[in-house]
C-alpha cells in the first residue's frame, strides 16, 4: 500500500467516526436532538438552533449562575437586565433523552428541558443557583415585553412564542432585541411557541402560569406546559 493510499484510508476512518447515528448523537460542534417537532444542537455553552415543526425559532439558548456571571463580567453592578446581551454560558451536556423529551444540564446547577410536543415547550429550571438566562431569537423575529414576567416574540411568519418567568425573577427584551431572564433559586423560565395563533385563552394560561395559582405551583406549569 503506497503512502497515498495510507492517507486516504486515514481520513475516511476520520469522517466516518463523525457520521451522527440516531435521533441523538454527537457533533463537531457538541450533541443534537431531533423529535417529532423538535430539533436542536448543543454547543459546549449553548443550546442552538432550536427549531419547532420545522421553523428554526431560536438561534441559542445560554444559561449561567449569576455569582458566575457577575464574577465574569457579564453582568455590571448597577445595570440593568435589558444591559445583558452577551453571557458566557455554562459547560452543558446533553443528559437524558426519550421519545417524548430531553434533558439538557448545565454546570451552573440549571437544567434545560425541551418537550417534544407540537408547542415546543423548553423549561429552564434554576436548581440550588439563581441563574441568568439568554435567548438570541431569528433576526426577521420581533420581541416585545408585555411586562416584567412575560416576553412575546413573533416570528417572520407570524408564529407566537412567549418566554414567561416563574416564581421569583424577571424577562424582559434586551439592548439587541433579543431575550434576556434572570430566575431565583426556585424560579423557572417557560418558552411556548403558537404556530396557529395565540388567543386570549392562551394567554390566560400563560398568566395563570406566570402567578403560580395552584396547588404545587411547579408542577402544575409542569403539566400545563405540556398540552398540546
Amino acid at each position: 500500500m503506497n503512502t497515498t493510499r495510507v492517507v486516504l484510508l486515514i481520513v475516511c476512518l476520520v469522517v466516518s467516526s463523525t457520521v451522527p447515528v440516531g435521533a441523538t448523537a454527537a457533533t463537531q460542534q457538541g450533541e443534537a436532538y431531533a423529535g417529532t417537532h423538535i430539533e436542536f444542537e448543543t454547543a459546549s455553552s449553548a443550546i442552538v438552533d432550536y427549531s419547532v415543526n420545522g421553523e428554526t425559532i431560536l438561534q441559542s439558548v445560554k444559561v449561567q449562575s449569576q455569582s458566575n456571571a457577575q464574577s465574569q463580567g457579564d453582568v455590571r453592578a448597577g445595570v440593568g437586565l435589558s444591559a445583558l446581551t452577551e453571557l458566557s454560558g455554562a459547560e452543558l451536556s446533553l443528559n437524558s433523552q426519550t421519545e417524548v423529551s430531553a434533558t439538557v444540564t448545565a454546570e451552573s446547577g440549571a437544567t434545560m428541558q425541551a418537550h417534544d410536543n407540537s408547542r415546543g415547550i423548553l423549561v429552564v429550571r434554576s436548581g440550588d443557583n439563581s441563574q441568568y438566562v439568554t435567548v438570541n431569537v431569528s433576526r426577521s423575529s420581533q420581541a416585545e415585553s408585555e411586562n416584567d414576567q412575560r416576553v412575546v416574540v413573533t416570528t417572520e411568519d407570524g408564529t407566537k412564542v412567549t418566554f414567561i418567568v416563574v416564581g421569583d425573577g424577571e424577562v424582559t427584551v434586551n439592548e439587541q432585541g433579543n431575550v434576556s431572564a434572570n430566575h431565583g433559586s426556585d424560579g423557572t423560565l417557560v418558552f411556548r411557541s403558537y404556530p396557529e395563533g395565540r388567543d386570549d385563552n392562551d394567554q390566560k394560561q400563560e398568566q395563570l402560569i406566570s402567578e403560580g395559582k395552584a396547588a404545587g405551583r411547579l408542577e402544575w406549569t409542569h403539566r400545563c406546559c405540556l398540552r398540546p
